[in-house]
């Protein structure tokens, strides 16, 4: 059988609109993941509120714009690994908004800012002050009570026995 005109049109048709189609749906994909930019400053900036809401103490003087703003913030990170970018930073902002609004109120009540990122302290040591010199190490054991060393062992007489 002999293909006809109309069937090798039909086929070449049939070709076009499928390249057409791809082309499309490719496009259409890389706008979609230019477009959908995540919003790692938006993430970063509400992080940075509630820090600075914490270290004003809102968690005890505002609790409640406190508690709104971690909740975004769970909501806002949950959405971020779900790759729901519009929802996060939508999410990001609300959280920001709350822990700005925590933090004011909690200053406005007398609060002081207290920084959360102090290093350890070793309580119980003391350090001299830095122009007086140090005191002397600790003496040296007495022969009697420390171990045989290279100058005792070339003797001829055994090394003392410790005494009890």
């Amino acid at each position: 059988m002999r293909p006809t005109i109309l069937n090798r049109v039909t086929r070449s048709f049939h070709r076009v609109t499928l390249f057409s189609f791809l082309a499309s749906t490719l496009t259409l994909l890389a706008a979609c993941s230019v477009i959908a930019v995540r919003p790692v400053q938006e993430m970063s900036d509400m992080a940075a509120a509630i820090r600075a809401a914490k270290e004003v103490q809102a968690d005890l003087n505002a609790t409640e714009y406190f508690r709104v703003a971690e909740e975004l913030a769970f909501k806002a990170k949950q959405e971020y690994r779900y790759k729901n970018f519009a929802r996060a930073k939508t999410f990001a902002n609300q959280a920001r908004e709350a822990a700005e609004k925590a933090e004011f109120i909690s200053i406005r009540g007398g609060a002081s800012r207290t920084s959360l990122s102090a290093p350890p302290t070793d309580e119980g040591v003391t350090l001299p002050p830095p122009n007086e010199p140090q005191s002397a190490p600790p003496a040296e054991p007495t022969p009697s009570n420390s171990p045989p060393s290279s100058s005792n062992l070339s003797s001829d007489s055994p090394p003392a026995a410790p005494t009890p």
